[in-house]
């Protein structure tokens, strides 16, 4: 199936996708979901968790990313958003998680990367439009999951397990959690789930998701589901 997740950073996005795809592992028996988390500049490389030499930039090319004049960085970031959008019918089967994609650089590249322009007319909002026709043309199925929590918890997992290259200012919170809801709203996308993550462990949170995606599993996944859970 295919996954788009979006949040504010520190919501929980690449936790919980990550332990998704671990619970799809588990119970249907998937061999697991493409991968693609490299939206948050100068993080832009990598398919975590099957990472080798090749995807993974060095501290020192990601300063190289971060130094970057804004023509050079949206002009990285807009190949990379086209690559990894489709370009025609899915197979069937085919599994994917993005986390961040358009939404990420829709709502962070104008505030934080110093491109992509405001409003309805801005770079990165004819973009993200663009990108949501081809998904919704050729990955009809796609579910995108909003993931959010109180600004307070974002505060506490800032300080309590700061990332190693952060975005969002903690002055910026409530403002960057508001944008993703709105954007959420706005989005045209047919399936669409929510989860707030504030007060549940991450085993608490797959377990409300897993039971939020279920309708929107294929018949053969159910199947599977279904008879893993009858063991």
């Amino acid at each position: 199936m295919q996954l788009l997740f979006i949040g504010c950073e520190y919501s929980g996005t690449t936790t919980l996708s990550r332990k998704l795809d671990e619970w799809l592992v588990e119970n249907i028996g998937d061999q697991g979901m493409g991968y693609h988390d490299h939206w948050k500049i100068p993080e832009i490389s990598g398919h975590p968790p099957h990472e080798t030499s090749v995807t993974i930039l060095t501290e020192e090319e990601e300063q190289q990313v971060y130094k970057a004049s804004p023509v050079v960085k949206e002009l990285l970031m807009r190949y990379a958003l086209y690559y990894h959008s489709p370009q025609g019918p899915q197979p069937i089967g085919t599994g994917s998680a993005r986390v961040g994609y358009y939404f990420d650089e829709l709502i962070y590249a104008p505030r934080y990367y110093g491109y992509g322009g405001e409003g309805e007319l801005g770079d990165r909002r004819i973009e993200a439009n663009k990108i949501e026709t081809i998904l919704s043309k050729y990955a009809p199925d796609l579910v995108l999951i909003l993931v959010t929590c109180s600004p307070e918890t974002i505060i506490h997992r800032k300080k309590t397990n700061p990332h190693r290259n952060e975005v969002v200012p903690e002055q910026d919170i409530p403002l960057i959690l508001d944008r993703f809801q709105e954007e959420f709203n706005k989005s045209k996308m047919k399936n669409k789930i929510s989860i707030d993550t504030t007060s549940d462990t991450i085993d608490q949170s797959v377990k409300k998701l897993a039971k939020k995606i279920e309708p929107y599993l294929s018949h053969d996944d159910r199947l599977k589901l279904l008879l893993n859970q009858l063991k």
